[in-house]
């Protein structure tokens, strides 16, 4: 049974993100719901809960499908190009968010440095 915190916050969030007039994040949509402003800065505590991550799911299965329209736009072509580092950034978000509102993890602890090499044929 969700709380009325929970309620709150799954209407925000559905109301609000994805919206051209919203200007809130989600750690003001978390304030905005009750929550504490310690919960606002690390929402991942409240969007691991299942009764959150149920009443998201439709949400971030729709995030899901455009992020996946937005890889099936990459080509070897666009890459080289200024629009692929902007389908990059929209398929980051898209992740990230996905992430963020199923309850995964957003970050992988101990992880400092990553290093990616081309080859080029």
């Amino acid at each position: 049974m969700a709380t009325l915190q929970q309620k709150k916050l799954i209407k925000l969030i559905l109301e609000n993100l994805g919206s051209k007039k919203n200007k809130k994040t989600l750690g003001e949509l978390v304030l905005d719901a009750g929550y504490k402003p310690s919960m606002a800065k690390n929402p991942y505590q409240i969007f691991a809960s299942k009764t959150i991550k149920e009443g998201l799911k439709p949400f971030v299965n729709e995030l899901e499908k455009k992020r996946k329209l937005a890889i099936s736009k990459l080509s070897a072509g666009k890459l080289t190009k200024a629009s692929a580092r902007d389908i990059s950034y929209i398929v980051d978000i898209l992740t990230k968010n996905i992430q963020l509102l199923s309850g995964k993890e957003t970050d992988i602890v101990g992880l400092t440095k990553i290093e990616i090499t081309f080859k080029e044929k």
